[in-house]
């Protein structure tokens, strides 16, 4: 579980680089890190399929609510909860995405007062903060 714990927050660290920089998240290295996550959880035997699929949820949900404005809340951001969720299962990724979004929140109400107001921000980041959190808190027993 810790190797694939190290390869979530590898990818999440660079696909946030990715948001940062581009405000684009590549397809192709969401795809190998899901393979990548994927194929560590066969190979060592952790994979649990209904706890995985079930991890999808949010990701599903999050893609529901965001058909009629497709502008702010992106596929790739979508791609990737479906990434945690399929990692993680669904009560750390419900946590992840929640610590995420009050994260984000907090963000705004600081920048609300400034000229960068009106800035996107990326979401990406917001979720690797939250899952390194999440992950750390729940492998050392501080919560779930």
């Amino acid at each position: 579980m810790v190797l694939q714990h190290i390869i979530l927050m590898t990818g999440l660290l660079a696909l946030s680089v990715c948001d940062l920089r581009t405000r684009s998240i590549p397809a192709g290295l969401t795809l190998a890190l899901s393979a990548a996550l994927f194929l560590t959880s066969v190979f060592t035997g952790t994979l649990r399929l209904p706890a995985a699929f079930s991890g999808l949820l949010p990701a599903f949900l999050s893609f529901l609510f965001t058909l009629p404005d497709r502008g702010k809340f992106g596929s790739g951001d979508i791609w990737v909860l479906a990434v945690i969720g399929f990692s993680e299962g669904l009560e750390k990724t419900v946590l992840i995405f929640l610590t995420a979004a009050v994260l984000a929140a907090i963000l705004c109400l600081v920048r609300q007062g400034s000229a960068f107001r009106k800035l996107e921000i990326p979401f990406i980041p917001f979720l690797a903060i939250a899952a390194g959190g999440v992950v750390f808190c729940c492998d050392t027993g501080s919560i779930g």
